[in-house]
């Protein structure tokens, strides 16, 4: 699990909890107002690594989450960005999505982005693949991943 620093108090709050009913390993929200981003990075072992981002994403936080899809792209598995309970998206996000698909490429990964209701993906890169449920997500991002896996296997 990646703990981001807090640039502003408290910028971030993650709290650990053993596991989800599903078994996966997990985090969940801190207590914070729903205005400040709240983020939590699941990365359990073998499976997709799952950021769920909640309240806002202001100008400030845009450095934040930055630094947190780097550090997830860079571990070579596929990524889900679960924007569901984001309630605000600053202009700076897009560009965030796009270097972040772009590292995912390097390992034949895809980044897949959860959107909030009612949020327009028409802004998004096209190297991002867009869902609007969590489960849809894992779904499509579980079918692409043995995809690639058999690819690779077959070289």
């Amino acid at each position: 699990m990646i703990v981001v620093p807090s640039i502003r108090t408290p910028l971030a709050g993650v709290v650990p909890s053993l596991s989800t009913a599903d078994g996966r390993a997990s985090s969940t929200r801190s207590s914070l107002p729903e205005a400040e981003m709240t983020v939590s990075v699941d990365e359990s072992a073998g499976a997709d690594i799952e950021v769920r981002i909640a309240g806002t994403i202001t100008d400030v936080d845009v450095p934040v989450l930055a630094e947190t899809l780097g550090e997830a792209a860079e571990r070579g598995r596929a990524l889900i960005l679960d924007l569901s309970r984001v309630t605000f998206v600053a202009a700076g996000v897009r560009s965030v999505l796009d270097a972040t698909a772009i590292r995912q490429g390097r390992w034949q990964q895809k980044l897949s982005v959860v959107l909030p209701d009612g949020a327009d993906p028409s802004g998004v890169s096209d190297r991002v693949f867009v869902y609007r449920t969590l489960a849809e997500a894992r779904t499509e991002t579980d079918a692409r991943t043995d995809v690639t896996a058999q690819a690779a296997d077959s070289r």
